[in-house]
């Protein structure tokens, strides 16, 4: 099996639930598109790697987005993998456009396929293509927003979607929203919006008050009982997850004392982390995953490391995204809540191993390959955990249980 990098990119429907991924995939870290850099054997041998690995596992049975290029259509009369399972998103030039590849593409539509052109344009040479193609889709940084506006009026000829690409910020998503794009990509949902000068919403307020007291050093086991306690569903919650199969307990616990006692006060500061964030309900629900599978994969990867706190790369993981969730600039946020100075150096200088271990891990996540860090990690490794925690939060939070 060829050692692969193989990650994922959420594209949303307006509501910014995820409607499919685009699938990632590199094998040497350049960051580069296999498909469109390497011969037809290669290249399959590449997507089959993929699909061996598992990419349902990661797409949560929504549909896959490949990218492939024009001589890949061309030759390939059969895709690698099915329809139900992915489509195809088509970078191409414009003297690659030929009557081979409408009808490769006409084949495809034939076969159920959706077929998304990237860098979707009009002129003589793929007007016959619009017609064959059911997206077409559009870096909006490479436009200003007049002519963004303009190439979908001319595209609205066509009985096509339009999926905005590398969307920055959400002044970008709204207007992008408000032009008539259908689906987004892009960093912009995990770009903090900053509530200067506003109240925050009374729950993200508790979240942060309750966050506080659970991480002062001096806090015991009482303590914590008594925190927990403020809240009925923390400790409803709290308990169906340490009663789960999650732990695996030979024994029911009966009370939440008993739980931090069996447990212990570092392992149930982060369930509990997880809990308090899950209830912040006024922000996209991928969000929550993103904090969850980061926080998971940094755990991961500090099993691998010799000597470390394991429940501190979780947490540090999980607060990354903390800013954004609350809508607070990160200094301010761990002004309020007191952490480990090693956390506080890892979220805010990326200091340490533990800044070194998130710092690779969003790297992945976003698909920078070559801003990997982790020398004594391998790629299989790497890409192992990432996998892992993705199983892990999509059944953490598939299964009610926050």
């Amino acid at each position: 099996m060829i050692d692969v990098y193989l990650g994922r990119e959420n594209i949303f429907n307006p509501d910014l639930n995820t409607y499919a991924y685009e699938i990632m995939y590199n094998s040497n870290s350049s960051g580069e598109n296999i498909v469109g850099k390497n011969s037809i054997s290669a290249a399959l041998s590449i997507i089959q790697t993929i699909l061996d690995i598992g990419v349902a596992n990661i797409t949560q049975g929504k549909t896959a987005f490949f990218n492939l290029n024009g001589d890949f259509i061309k030759k390939q009369k059969n895709l690698p993998f099915s329809s139900e399972l992915g489509g195809v998103i088509l970078t191409i030039n414009d003297d690659e456009i030929d009557e081979t590849l409408i009808n490769a593409v006409r084949r495809l539509k034939q076969l159920k396929y959706k077929v998304i052109l990237d860098n979707v344009r009009i002129n003589h040479l793929t007007v016959p293509l619009l017609h064959e193609i059911q997206g077409g889709r559009i870096d909006v940084c490479n436009y200003s927003r007049i002519a963004a506006n303009d190439l979908l009026k001319s595209l609205n000829q066509y009985q096509i979607k339009y999926y905005a690409d590398n969307v920055p910020d959400h002044q970008t998503l709204e207007f992008c929203k408000s032009v008539g794009f259908d689906y987004f990509q892009g960093p912009f949902f995990i770009k903090p919006q900053v509530m200067h000068g506003k109240r925050l919403p009374s729950r993200r307020l508790f979240v942060l008050k309750m966050l506080s007291s659970l991480y002062n050093p001096e806090i015991d086991i009482r303590d914590l009982e008594i925190i927990i306690r403020q809240d009925v569903s923390l400790g409803y919650k709290l308990m169906r997850m340490v009663n789960s199969a999650y732990y695996g307990l030979n024994s029911q616990i009966e009370s939440i004392q008993h739980a931090l006692v069996l447990l212990g006060i570092n392992p149930l500061r982060a369930w509990l982390s997880v809990i308090l964030l899950s209830e912040i309900d006024d922000q996209p629900g991928p969000l929550m995953s993103t904090a969850i599978i980061r926080g998971k994969m940094c755990e991961l990867i500090a099993e691998m490391l010799p000597n470390e706190d394991i429940s501190s790369y979780f947490v540090t993981g999980l607060f990354s995204i903390l800013d954004t969730m609350m809508g607070l600039p990160m200094e301010e946020i761990l002004q309020s809540i007191p952490m480990a100075d090693s956390i506080n150096k890892a979220l805010l200088q990326g200091e340490g191993t533990l800044g070194s271990v998130l710092h690779s891990v969003i790297a992945y996540e976003q698909s920078n390959w070559q801003a990997i860090n982790l020398p004594k990690v391998s790629i299989q490794q790497i890409r192992e955990a990432y996998l892992k925690a993705i199983a892990w939060a999509t059944e953490l939070t598939n299964s009610n249980l926050l």
